[in-house]
């Protein structure tokens, strides 16, 4: 599980552990589907497709 905040820059976030499959994000408590809303990346990121209002919060639960 990780959290960021949104700041306004760049779209993906870097995970602390390495992403096996993603169980879910969510952008301020609003579950987002995975290929409409965000996209692994990379083996430790997420990016997201849209861009939220900054200061959301963004979370991941993934398993790794």
């Amino acid at each position: 599980y990780d959290s960021f905040i949104y700041n306004g820059g760049g779209l993906e976030f870097t995970t602390s552990s390495a992403i096996d499959s993603v169980i879910s994000l969510d952008i301020n408590g609003l579950v987002e589907d995975e290929g409409v809303g965000f996209e692994v990346s990379g083996t430790y990121s997420v990016k997201l497709l849209g861009t939220p209002v900054v200061g959301s919060k963004v979370s991941v639960v993934y398993l790794s």
